[in-house]
């Protein structure tokens, strides 16, 4: 049966687990039922922000369980389809390299909505119901209308890919429930032993401020190692040391 997991970030900015399921079919009842049982065991607090993959059945699951939280459609789909949805289109690489730029690089909606129409208008994509249909639901994966709300640097359900590579590691098609029971605890210890391990380390070793400007040693007090890191990154490419 599909194994479908609920995956986070934690503040080390590593994957957790925060809940799986087995289902037996991916229909909206089945979703439903998954959605209903994982907010039972969160004693009912909604999630702010949800991304899935771009599914009717989770979404009309998700509308109905979770309604005040934010669903976004993983970004990635959407650019893997574009060779064929773009096929026949005069230079083709060339267009493909502007919608990616369109999709990520807006600065405000307006400034989308331009490029948009200027976009389809240049390759005559009118016709093309996939376009159209993207446009429809743009507020649910285009980055501009999403940036209000925290998703942890995610644009797509590539942590949740790779939650299920870590389990392909230690289990088959051919494994019994008995043995997957087994097997998933011995996994979810090891997974607990290295967000261990990193809160060690990230209480234990700050790193280094890069300058003496206040707002960054608070920063080093406040984050966690890795995150203080990831934002040292981009306050090297800010703030001239």
């Amino acid at each position: 049966m599909p194994f479908a997991s609920f995956v986070g970030v934690s503040q080390h900015r590593k994957s957790i687990l925060l809940g799986r399921a087995f289902i037996s079919s991916e229909d909206i009842t089945s979703y439903k039922m998954v959605l209903s049982t994982w907010l039972g065991d969160l004693n009912n607090v909604r999630p702010l922000a949800i991304m899935t993959d771009q599914c009717d059945s989770i979404k009309a699951a998700i509308n109905t369980l979770m309604p005040n939280t934010v669903h976004r459609y993983c970004i990635w789909h959407k650019f893997a389809k574009l060779p064929t949805k773009l096929s026949r289109v005069l230079d083709g690489k060339i267009a493909k390299a502007e919608y990616k730029a369109l999709v990520l690089d807006n600065i405000n909606v307006a400034e989308f909505e331009r490029r948009w129409t200027d976009y389809i208008v240049k390759y005559n994509l009118d016709g093309r119901d996939w376009f159209y249909k993207l446009y429809l639901e743009k507020e649910k994966w285009v980055p501009v209308y999403l940036n209000d709300h925290f998703w942890a640097g995610m644009l797509s359900t590539q942590r949740s890919k790779g939650m299920h590579a870590f389990f392909d590691g230690i289990i088959t098609r051919q494994s019994t429930l008995k043995l997957f029971v087994q097997q998933y605890e011995l996994a979810i210890r090891a997974k607990f032993e290295k967000e261990l391990e990193a809160e060690y380390r990230s209480r234990c070793f700050k790193p280094k401020c890069l300058s003496e400007v206040a707002s960054e040693e608070k920063l080093q007090a406040c984050y966690t190692r890795e995150v203080f890191e990831y934002f040292q990154v981009q306050f090297k490419e800010t703030v001239p040391l």
